[in-house]
């Protein structure tokens, strides 16, 4: 896993907190965030310990200012999807029932898109955890930004996108921009990451020398022994350049800061 120190651009000043928006992407263990002001990408940091957002000590200056707009991206440990008019009929509670919701647990449920409803459940502890600190008045579903910024940039139907984190990975595709699959997988090596990504490529109905893998996510570029492994594999694999209208410092690669980045499609 790598850690990244969060970095800032001449000018930052926590006085301007008002003028920026605060993107939080959380995971079970740990969290990355994006400041912006406008166009631009004022910090950035990523696998922070999620004990730093209940008691904040190297982020200090960024997790104790109050920003002009927060998003907050959930991760889940269970997500149903469903048609939104299907959606209507049953509600919350009936489809929760599915996801074998534990009193530790709490659920979530809300738009995904135009077309599809997600309900999901995480970690109450984590929910108290983020809770202590920020407003979840302004939570998302994790993967939504990044599923809008995709859907909203001429996805390909050949292509299968993956966001992929040290124990998951996001595959998503698209048929005429319309969302056609969306899976996650948990794996704990590279030969399990090949095989739930192929389980997807099968289910999608391509061959693996057709199927055009775009990659972003918590890798360093395309040696990356992740990246590399799935190219012995698959014949097109690319990483994800699209950046949310975002300018970026040279050293900061656009795949790492993507996912997260994307959650300022969901600022409301």
């Amino acid at each position: 896993m790598n850690r990244t120190p969060y970095i800032f651009r001449d000018g930052f000043s926590p006085e301007k907190a008002n003028n920026y928006i605060m993107l939080l992407q959380v995971f079970p263990e740990s969290f990355s965030f994006a400041v912006t002001e406008q166009r631009e990408l004022v910090a950035f940091g990523k696998n922070i310990p999620i004990a730093e957002l209940s008691k904040p000590e190297t982020y200090r200056d960024v997790l104790t200012v109050g920003y002009g707009k927060t998003v907050i991206g959930l991760p889940a440990t269970a997500f149903t999807l469903l048609p939104r008019e299907l959606f209507k009929q049953n509600g919350v509670l009936d489809v929760a029932r599915f996801l074998d919701v534990k009193n530790t647990e709490a659920v979530f449920s809300q738009p995904l898109n135009e077309d599809n409803e997600i309900v999901y459940k995480t970690s109450g502890e984590l929910i108290k955890t983020i809770n202590s600190r920020l407003n979840l008045q302004s939570a998302v579903f994790g993967e939504r930004g990044w599923i809008t910024l995709l859907s909203e940039n001429y996805p390909s139907d050949n292509k299968i996108y993956l966001d992929i984190y040290p124990d998951k990975v996001h595959v998503l595709n698209f048929r005429n921009r319309k969302l056609r699959f969306y899976n996650a997988f948990e794996f704990e090596n590279k030969d399990e990451l090949v095989y739930f990504v192929a389980s997807a490529v099968k289910e999608l109905g391509f061959e693996q020398n057709e199927a055009e893998l775009v990659v972003n996510g918590d890798f360093k570029n395309a040696n990356d022994s992740e990246v590399a492994y799935l190219s012995e594999f698959f014949e097109h694999v690319e990483i994800n350049k699209l950046t949310p209208d975002l300018n970026l410092p040279a050293h900061v690669a656009a795949h790492e800061v993507l996912s997260v980045a994307a959650l300022s499609k969901c600022v409301s």
